[in-house]
């Protein structure tokens, strides 16, 4: 686990405090097509700021070693890493936004998913189903939509906020 100052490109990582972050089971041994539940606590402090965290797993075999030490065997193993960014919302969360035309800015302090559908800016684009695409905006980020023409009426924008779907347009 390493705490990180943004999941962008450009983020450093961050000194985590200890029991800032736990995990449970501590370890986990599946056999193959077999699932289980791995649960994430924040312990950290209890503010207004995003926290990003960035975990990673490496899958390993389950070794014979003692049954390959008795003679000479020669053994190839494959192993992956599997890694994800965890998103820790403010405790004191403050959702708000703006919009200019396309540009759709976060101004509160904790992220959230923007969408939009409908006519393409680029006539070639639109293959019969118009244009669909969705963003997440970081606190304090703007992101400007690609391929919708938020000039026409059917273009609809919307904003999912947790559970909660907010209609921009």
């Amino acid at each position: 686990m390493k705490r990180l100052s943004s999941p962008l490109p450009d983020g450093t990582e961050i000194s985590i405090n200890p029991g800032e972050l736990l995990s449970t089971p501590a370890s986990l041994i599946l056999p193959g097509d077999a699932k289980d539940v791995f649960r994430f606590f924040y312990k950290g402090p209890e503010d207004d700021k995003e926290r990003y965290y960035r975990l990673q797993w490496i899958d390993e075999p389950v070794s014979e070693s003692a049954a390959t030490k008795a003679g000479k065997a020669a053994t190839a193993t494959a192993s992956a890493e599997i890694g994800t960014i965890l998103v820790v919302a403010p405790r004191n969360e403050r959702f708000n936004y703006s919009r200019q035309d396309d540009l759709i800015i976060n101004t509160g302090n904790v992220s959230f998913r923007v969408i939009a559908y409908g006519v393409c800016k680029d006539p070639a684009q639109d293959q019969g189903r118009g244009c669909r695409e969705r963003y997440y905006v970081m606190p304090g980020t703007k992101i400007r939509l690609q391929k919708s023409d938020v000039s026409n009426s059917r273009t609809r924008i919307g904003i999912w906020h947790g559970k909660q779907f907010i209609t921009v347009k």
